[in-house]
């Protein structure tokens, strides 16, 4: 299966970031080097030395979250599939807009200057973080919740 696009610059930031510290560590002498064993353009490891941005930094002011909100979300997210309650897309942009509206800025003034988080945002959220993935659930048979007692567990 191919890789997806944001999954492919997510690896490339890694990339970068890797390169970066091993040059802060004096592993290379040069940054030629340490982009051609990391493979990474060695244009875009300069332009990242000199303090430029991540295409995700740059593109943060465009998105209805902020990265570190965005993770915090996908993390909540992640805790939640793992403990066996996996949130459905509605439950999701609901999450988003309560991180949204928790905010201390100025647009809480004249809410009606944000932009409302869309059908297509949670889509597009999932896209942005490789790490989390839509799967159907299935219900579970009405004999094995049956099954299920604090007793039984407790054995």
């Amino acid at each position: 299966m191919l890789a997806r696009k944001s999954q492919k610059r997510a690896e490339a930031d890694k990339r970068i970031q890797k390169a970066l510290n091993e040059l802060l560590q004096r592993q290379f002498q040069s940054v030629r080097e340490a982009a051609r064993a990391n493979n990474v353009a060695h244009t875009t490891l300069l332009r990242r030395m000199d303090g430029g941005k991540s295409t995700a930094e740059s593109r943060q002011s465009q998105q209805i979250l902020t990265i570190p909100e965005e993770n915090a979300l996908a993390e909540c997210i992640t805790h939640l599939g793992i403990v066996g309650h996996p949130p459905k897309h509605a439950f999701i942009r609901e999450l988003a807009e309560e991180i949204r509206s928790s905010r201390n800025n100025p647009s809480e003034i004249y809410p009606s200057c944000q932009p409302s988080i869309g059908e297509s945002w949670v889509q597009r959220f999932i896209h942005r973080h490789p790490q989390l993935e839509t799967a159907c659930s299935h219900a579970f048979e009405a004999a094995r919740i049956k099954d299920v007692t604090k007793e039984n567990l407790d054995r």
